[in-house]
Order: C-alpha cells, then sequence, then structure tokens
C-alpha cells in the first residue's frame, strides 16, 4: 500500500482514499527473449472463491510512473502491465488476461495484447525446460517466450488495439486512468471513443 508520495512535493495521493495498492519493481530486467529475472516483475493475488460459473469482467483504475529518484529511467523503460484471472474449478484451469505492453526493448510499442497461447509444446512453454511444472497456458506473466516485434507465446495482439495512455512527464505527478473489459478482444480505456468517462489527473 502507498500514498503516492514524491520527495520535494509531498504527497500525491490516491484516487480515492488514503492508500493505492501499489506494486514495485526494481529497475533491472532481462533480454525480451530470456525468463524474467527476480525483482523485474510486481504481482499481487487476490484469491476468490464463487459457488457457480458467470461472466467475468475486468475494471479498475490505475496509473503507472518510473520512480523519480531513477535518473535516466523513464516511460519507455516500463515494459508492461495487465491483470490476469487464474480460473480452476474440479476439471480445468484456464487464464484470462489483458496487458498493455507499452515498450520492447526501451522502443516505444503502446499496445494492448490478451492472454492466449500459441500452439507450443510445454517444454518450449517453460523455456525449454524440461520435465518443468508449467503447462502451456498456465502462467502467461511468466511463461511463453517473447519475440522481438513484442509479441509472445501466451499474449496476443488485441485488434486495433493501438493506444497512446496518458503519462506525465513530471517527476511529481500521476495520471489516473480507467480501464474496463467483459471481453478480453474489447478494452474499454479513456482515450477510446468507446468509452468517454476519461481519466482523473492531479
Amino acid at each position: 500500500m502507498g500514498s503516492l508520495n514524491f520527495g520535494y512535493a509531498g504527497t500525491h495521493g490516491a484516487l480515492n482514499g488514503n492508500y493505492a495498492l501499489k506494486l514495485t519493481t526494481k529497475p533491472t530486467a532481462a533480454a525480451y527473449d530470456k525468463p524474467p529475472i527476480p525483482g523485474s516483475q510486481g504481482l499481487a493475488i487476490k484469491r476468490l472463491s464463487a459457488r457457480g460459473q458467470g461472466k467475468t469482467q475486468i475494471e479498475l483504475w490505475y496509473t503507472y510512473k518510473p520512480e523519480q529518484d531513477r535518473v535516466g529511467i523513464g516511460e519507455n523503460d516500463i515494459r508492461a502491465f495487465g491483470v490476469c484471472f487464474d480460473i480452476q474449478d474440479h476439471e480445468d484451469r484456464y487464464f484470462i488476461g489483458l496487458r498493455y505492453l507499452n515498450s520492447m526493448d526501451g522502443k516505444y510499442v503502446g499496445r494492448w495484447q490478451y492472454a492466449q497461447a500459441n500452439d507450443v509444446t510445454d517444454k518450449e512453454w517453460a523455456y525449454d525446460t524440461e520435465g518443468d511444472w508449467c503447462k502451456r497456458g498456465i502462467d502467461p506473466q511468466w511463461f511463453g517466450k517473447a519475440h522481438e516485434d513484442g509479441s509472445t507465446d501466451g499474449w496476443q495482439w488485441v485488434l486495433d488495439g493501438e493506444q497512446k495512455l496518458v503519462y506525465n512527464e513530471s517527476d511529481d505527478k500521476v495520471n489516473w486512468q480507467y480501464l474496463r473489459s467483459g471481453n478480453p478482444t474489447t478494452p474499454q480505456c479513456p482515450t477510446d471513443p468507446a468509452n468517454q468517462r476519461g481519466s482523473v489527473s492531479a
């Protein structure tokens, strides 16, 4: 939890209430074609139980920012962020996910992707590890090889999914943005014509 503190401007504050859920990462990452290294990803998990099956909807307000004390690290150094549902019943396990690929190898991409595994083997899914516990399609945030154009074996491009998000280059400001998707192929975001609800900034 955090209140979006900034060193020389005080506390920015959460969108609503006193605190916001803050996922932090270290300023480090492996090459795109390698497995993630420790500290390069932030992940929050909430486990919910349901008595029956039904429709799933992703809805949240979010913001993203490099830490202000990291000289030389900017918007293009944030690779991707997103949300996933890990759904299980007594027979199956599957993932529903949506992520924004902000940059690849330090170059701006700005496109949405949805979770869907390519037709690869379990070994290929687990970075060529023989006998790994992970199966194709499970945990696409960690597994599935990435390719030079930003596509991966676990994430597919959303049709017409290019979008320039609101990003404030000033060190002491963040911009809250709205995301909702009841269908992984149709994200609705503040700058989409289909969603005029707008973003909130301070």
